[in-house]
């Protein structure tokens, strides 16, 4: 029943977008994820439509909520899936309508995806780390980072069978729920008298945080997923 009210209100209010197209909700309003949604949380939608150039925009449903709409080619959703941990999560435990008889969901994220990733989640974290005299940035950047790791984890198979949820990053790092939500709830960081203290515990977690997700990376292989991003690469050298 959730899976049908929630495609039914995408469907009704996204029409030019989403007819006739395959369709993946992920996040937490997708009716298998299995963290709890947030009244302010959006609604997250990958369309695939072949011949029209990849976008990305926010737009306003008629019950109020929004939705992140990304709208990809075919080509482009397979690109993604060679180097996006965040598009292995979202084929896992999101939810897809249409025909999707052509995707691979067997095809593993490349080495070089991981890695990137990787890259990517340093940099914020040193972005974070750097900010000690402006707490509440700390920790929603923070925040995010260390979630974003458990994904790049899930990726690369180190989680078993656990999604990467919001209440994951509070167990596995030991950040309060109290921080989370407020990470979670636009506005309601800033204005929390506790978020001083709530910095140093994030900025531990994340330390933590990037010594694991580090470690999973050192030791996933390259696969054949990196066969095949060499060989694109090669070919755009040509």
């Amino acid at each position: 029943m959730l899976a049908a009210r929630a495609w039914a209100e995408v469907l009704r209010d996204l029409p030019e977008a989403t007819a006739g197209a395959p369709l993946l909700m992920y996040g937490s309003r997708a009716p298998r994820w299995p963290d709890a949604d947030l009244p302010s949380s959006d609604y997250d939608l990958i369309v695939v439509r072949d011949g029209a150039p990849p976008q990305q925009r926010m737009v306003k449903l008629a019950s109020g909520t929004r939705a992140d709409l990304t709208i990809l080619s075919r080509h482009a959703l397979h690109n993604s899936r060679l180097m996006s941990p965040q598009q292995h999560v979202a084929d896992r435990w999101g939810e897809r309508i249409g025909d999707w008889t052509w995707y691979d969901l067997d095809r593993p994220l490349s080495w070089l995806g991981a890695d990137a990733a990787l890259e990517t989640l340093q940099c914020e974290a040193e972005v974070a780390l750097e900010s000690r005299d402006d707490a509440p940035w700390l920790c929603g950047l923070g925040v995010r980072a260390i979630r974003r790791g458990l994904t790049l984890l899930c990726a690369v198979g180190a989680l078993a069978d656990a999604a990467p949820t919001w209440a994951l990053t509070e167990e596995r790092y030991g950040l309060p729920a109290e921080l989370v939500r407020a990470v979670r709830v636009e506005g309601e960081l800033a204005g929390d008298p506790r978020v001083d203290g709530w910095a140093e515990i994030v900025a531990t977690a994340l330390k933590d945080s990037l010594r694991e997700v580090g470690s999973a990376v050192a030791a996933y292989p390259k696969n054949s997923s990196d066969a095949v991003v060499e060989q694109m690469l090669a070919s755009a050298r040509a």
